[in-house]
This record gives structure tokens, C-alpha cells and sequence, in this order.
């Protein structure tokens, strides 16, 4: 997968938890 590909998942998975702006540890960790 591309790394914008999944950042752009980890956004929208933070979205529906409440979240808009995860913090680019839990995008790696994730």
C-alpha cells in the first residue's frame, strides 16, 4: 500500500473515533 493510502485511512478511522488530527506516532504505530 502507498504511504498516503494509509495515512489517509488512519485519518478516517480517527474521524469516526472522534479524532480529526491523529498524531503521526499512532499513524506508524498503526
Amino acid at each position: 500500500m502507498d504511504q498516503k493510502q494509509i495515512e489517509e485511512i488512519v485519518r478516517s478511522v480517527m474521524a469516526s473515533m472522534g479524532q480529526t488530527a491523529p498524531a503521526p506516532s499512532e499513524a506508524k504505530c498503526t
